[in-house]
C-alpha cells in the first residue's frame, strides 16, 4: 500500500510492508525509514503463515500454523493517509 504523511518538509510518498516469520514475530516496515515501524512477538505459537491488509491498508490480518488469527490496527497518524489508485497510478 501507498502512503503519504502530510505537512512536515518532505511530502514523498513511501509503501508499508508486513513480514511474518518462522520465529513467529511480525515487522512492519515502510520505505520512508530504516527501522521498523512495528514489531509483534509473541502472539502465536508457531511460524506466522500468511498476512492480508484490509481494502483501506488500515489493518493487518495475521495467521498462524497454531490455528490462531491476530489483527493489527494502525491509525492514519501512525501510516500517513493512503495514497489513492489514481494518485499510485501518476507515481
Amino acid at each position: 500500500m501507498g502512503f503519504q504523511r502530510t505537512g512536515g518538509k518532505e511530502s514523498q510518498p513511501y509503501n508499508a510492508i508486513a513480514i511474518g516469520s518462522q520465529d513467529r514475530t511480525i515487522t512492519v516496515w515502510t520505505t520512508a525509514s530504516a527501522r521498523p515501524l512495528f514489531v509483534a512477538k509473541h502472539f502465536f505459537s508457531q511460524s506466522v503463515v500468511d498476512l492480508s491488509c484490509s481494502p483501506d491498508g488500515y489493518s493487518l490480518f495475521a495467521c498462524s500454523l497454531d490455528g490462531t488469527v491476530a489483527t493489527f490496527h494502525f491509525e492514519v497518524r501512525e501510516l500517513g493517509h493512503r495514497l489513492s489508485d489514481v494518485e499510485l497510478e501518476e507515481l
